[in-house]
């Protein structure tokens, strides 16, 4: 499937925004070889050390992450690419928040074998398969430069928001279990004051209860919008839910 990176609000669109990745819909169709030397071609990889002998881990790594950053299609990546030495190094693969979080979001055993073990607070089998980081195109391509685009990312995000507290209410066991563990995994990543700050909110939300967790992501202003952004919430809303609301939500055109 097709993938296209969300605007943050108060952000800029840029060209990563209109460049799609790709994610393959089942990890078994990953068939890529698992031994040997591996030469990419000049479309994924245009650098002289394209050929990477898959005994070393450190090179199977960088090739990892040339190829799910650079390849222009699923077959691309369904040829290149081993399910199971995917599996084994993702943890270590340095991808943009944006790719890891759009193949984590689709194939949560990778979400799982990120999250270590200390953290990992949700049984293997829970049906944790979304996420809102990412979706898939909606049958085009966004485009550079569209105005209002912050402001409808803003819109979605609320729009999300209000969705997504049914499930909150109706089963906050396993609403508390994936806010935790997506929490666990943004620390590492937070690295400014403000980000963990906002992180400490939401902790301190979930331990007062889901009452509390809907009035923190209903917070007005831009303080309220820097909250949403860095949201727990991923993955206790449906996909398919997700989906319906981003396809309903108006574009705007020029």
């Amino acid at each position: 499937m097709e993938v296209y990176q969300a605007v943050a609000p108060g952000t800029r669109m840029g060209f990563s925004h209109t460049k799609p990745i790709f994610v393959v819909d089942n990890l078994a169709d990953l068939r890529g070889a698992a031994a040997g030397i591996v030469t990419l071609p000049v479309q994924i990889d245009w650098t002289p050390a394209h050929s990477y002998d898959l005994a070393e881990p450190v090179r199977i790594r960088t090739m990892y992450e040339t190829v799910l950053r650079e390849a222009g299609s699923e077959a691309e990546i369904a040829q290149f690419i081993a399910r199971d030495l995917l599996i084994e190094h993702w943890s270590e693969l340095n991808l943009p928040m944006f790719v890891e979080d759009a193949w984590e979001a689709f194939h949560p055993e990778l979400r799982r074998a990120s999250i270590p073990s200390e953290h990992a607070v949700v049984p293997h089998d829970a049906p944790i398969t979304e996420s809102w980081v990412a979706y898939p195109s909606l049958g085009r391509s966004p485009r550079a430069g569209s105005p209002g685009r912050v402001d409808r990312t803003v819109i979605l995000s609320r729009a999300l928001h209000a969705a997504v507290e049914p499930y909150v209410l109706a089963d906050w066991e396993r609403a508390r279990e994936i806010m935790l563990r997506n929490i666990a995994k943004q620390i590492p990543r937070a690295r400014s004051p403000l980000a963990r700050g906002w992180l400490s909110e939401w902790e301190d939300a979930i331990r007062r209860g889901p009452e509390a967790v809907i009035d923190l992501s209903r917070l007005e202003g831009e303080h309220g919008n820097d909250l949403r952004q860095m949201t727990p919430l991923a993955g206790v809303l449906p996909f398919e839910i997700q989906r319906k609301i981003a396809l309903e939500l108006p574009r705007n055109e020029s």
